[in-house]
């Protein structure tokens, strides 16, 4: 009898028959229960191949049967049933209400990165190609607008240049329209050189000297004067102030002059002055040429009352005025400021000025401080001896300027003022006769202030 699984059984052909075997130790040797044939009728084979009818009622629940003794093995589980006809769909239920809306979370904490690193710079793309420019047509010209007033002139300023103090100069139009020179040299010869640059045709070129002492020009050949106007021979010195002006003619290649005016007086010397010595940083004299020959003499803003004084160490220091026969007058007059530092001792003098009648230093006269047996007086030497013949009476200040004045007319009595004021008349008799041996001297080395000497006219 062929075993086969019973979903695969052919029901209908053949004659089947039912085995039941069983292992009541739960293994796989199984001992059989016996066989039986499985019958059926004809209308249940009909049954087979026919539509299923409908399902009848359930009949109700057999009693339980009693339990049987033993425990004799669970059966087989029989084939599962055919499933019954679904049955027709309810009714969709009616929706129930929606619920609340539940609270809203807490807001979740984030972190920002950090910024990453820059990326590696591309490589630079080709310039792409110059666009085309189109200019348009030019517009119609606007109308001209109303004059504005006329605005302040303005004027370039003159270009004046210093030349040295020297004896010669050269003139210099490129860089100048004015060149000036104060000129303080002795008396002597003034060398004018060709003017340095490049001249232009018409170009002028003004000159401006003023000069202590009269000096002799001597021109360059590229100057040239006319037979109306021939060129200047000299300064006129005395601090006068001279003038010229040249023109430039680029046919004949010179300095033409045109303009020629000389002698300007200085406003600051008065007529009639013989010697101007200002002290200001030498004992040169801005009127007549007679300087001085300095010796140990010191000056300073503290030696002088406005600018610089001389001062003298009561030792060595002297100046000495060369001879000159102007110097000797009939009548005369000395101003001179004067700070002493010390006074002489008994019987002895201190010398503002002398000029003697020979080298030998007698004679003549002179200006001094007088200590008479203790009296200290101003003293004017007027005799053949050397010696003060008579004095003013006063004790000038230490340390403090102080204004002298001496004046002595011919054939009568020196005066002498103070600050201003009449002092005294000092009855010597100066002898002027034989004084043109010597030179002046301002102070001596034998005879001599100790002290300062500020502006001395004569």
């Amino acid at each position: 009898m062929a075993q086969v699984e019973i979903l695969l059984v052919s029901w209908t052909g053949g004659e089947k028959y039912l085995e039941v075997l069983i292992d009541i130790s739960g293994g796989t040797n199984y001992i059989s229960m016996g066989s039986t044939q499985l019958l059926s009728v004809p209308y249940a084979l009909f049954s087979a191949n026919s539509l299923p009818g409908p399902s009848g009622a359930t009949g109700p629940t057999g009693p339980t049967g009693t339990a049987g003794s033993g425990g004799g093995a669970t059966g087989s589980t029989g084939p599962t049933g055919v499933n019954g006809v679904s049955g027709p769909t309810g009714v969709q239920g009616v929706t129930g209400p929606t619920g609340n809306t539940g609270a809203i979370g807490a807001t979740g904490i984030g972190f920002t990165g950090t910024t990453g690193a820059t990326g590696v710079q591309g490589i630079q793309g080709n310039t792409g190609p110059t666009g085309i420019t189109t200019i348009g047509a030019t517009g119609p010209t606007g109308a001209t607008g109303i004059m504005g007033p006329t605005g302040p002139q303005s004027f370039g300023l003159p270009r004046v240049v210093p030349m040295p103090d020297a004896a010669t100069f050269t003139l210099t139009p490129d860089s100048a329209d004015e060149n000036t020179q104060l000129n303080t040299q002795p008396t002597g010869l003034l060398t004018v050189n060709a003017p340095s640059g490049t001249p232009r045709d018409g170009q002028k070129i003004i000159f401006r000297i003023k000069s202590t002492n009269v000096q002799t020009f001597v021109w360059n050949l590229v100057f040239r004067g006319s037979t109306s106007l021939p060129l200047p021979t000299a300064t006129s010195g005395a601090e006068n102030t001279d003038y010229a002006i040249f023109i430039y003619n680029a046919a004949d290649s010179k300095w033409d002059l045109i303009v020629s005016v000389f002698g300007f007086q200085s406003s600051s010397i008065v007529n009639g002055i013989i010697a101007y010595w200002k002290m200001d940083g030498n004992s040169i004299d801005m009127v007549n040429g007679h300087n001085g020959a300095d010796a140990n003499i010191s000056y300073s803003n503290a030696n002088g009352i406005i600018n610089n004084g001389a001062g003298f160490n009561g030792l060595s220091s002297r100046i000495v005025v060369p001879q000159d026969p102007a110097l000797s007058p009939s009548n005369l007059s000395v101003s001179f400021w004067v700070k002493p530092l010390s006074l002489p001792t008994s019987n002895n003098v201190m010398t503002i000025m002398t000029k003697r009648d020979d080298v030998s230093g007698s004679g003549g006269w002179g200006i001094e401080l007088y200590n008479n047996g203790g009296t200290q007086s101003i003293a004017c030497l007027g005799n053949n001896t050397g010696a003060p013949t008579s004095n003013v009476t006063y004790t000038l200040p230490l340390g403090v300027f102080t204004h002298v004045v001496v004046t002595k007319m011919s054939g009568g009595n020196a005066k002498v003022y103070v600050n201003g004021g009449f002092l005294g008349a000092d009855n010597a008799m100066w002898a002027m006769s034989n004084l043109q041996q010597c030179p002046l001297l301002l102070v001596t080395d034998l005879l001599i202030l100790n002290g300062s000497m500020a502006p001395l006219m004569k």
